[in-house]
């Protein structure tokens, strides 16, 4: 258990294992205290999705846990459709409002398996994880840089992106960002209101 950090302890803490169960089990040694094998597996289970929150690979994770990919990808969207779940569940009670303005977040990451920082440009139309990795090593990481960009500069700083695409990114994100202005405009109408 010396592998685990301080918040997979608290984790583990939380579930009622000892580091010590849990070294001797991965030892294979036999082990006096009995720990629901439900638990255990929630456990497991709680560390890769961690460590895929941590923006690791799917291939780096399976490859750690020896577990196949599929089976990872499986839990990953398995773990999405669950937080969607609690999002409408939410909706219905008023007292649960912070969790509305909290999950989307956690949703949307889990649903494109990628970190924070490419979230928004992925919400644009027609961009997919890759490009929009490109955009943020770019420096384009904000609607906002993206739909005041010059399409010469963008195709400079992107290495082969047609003139073309260039163009629909640049006009996508505009699109985008006057949207989410004008949703923001709306909501601030409704508080005043």
């Amino acid at each position: 258990a010396q592998f685990l950090n301080d918040d997979e302890k608290l984790v583990l803490g939380y579930l009622g294992i000892t580091e010590e169960f849990l070294g001797k089990k991965a030892s294979q040694y036999v082990v006096k205290q009995t720990v629901d094998t439900r638990t255990l597996t929630r456990f497991y289970v709680t560390l890769i999705l961690y460590d895929l929150w941590k923006n690791n690979s799917i291939y780096d994770v399976a490859r750690y846990w020896q577990i196949p990919r599929g089976t990872i990808q499986y839990l990953y969207s398995q773990a999405g459709q669950c937080a969607t779940s609690i999002l409408y569940f939410t909706k219905v009670f008023d007292n649960l409002w912070p969790y509305q303005d909290l999950l989307p977040t956690f949703i949307r990451r889990l649903t494109f398996c990628t970190s924070l920082e490419i979230l928004p440009l992925m919400e644009i139309h027609g961009i997919k994880q890759g490009r929009a990795l490109q955009l943020a090593r770019a420096g384009y990481k904000t609607l906002k840089s993206l739909a005041r960009a010059n399409v010469n500069e963008l195709m400079k700083d992107i290495p082969h992106l047609p003139h073309k695409v260039a163009l629909t990114i640049i006009k996508n994100a505009a699109i985008l960002l006057k949207q989410q202005i004008e949703d923001l405009k709306d909501q601030a109408a409704e508080l005043e209101g």
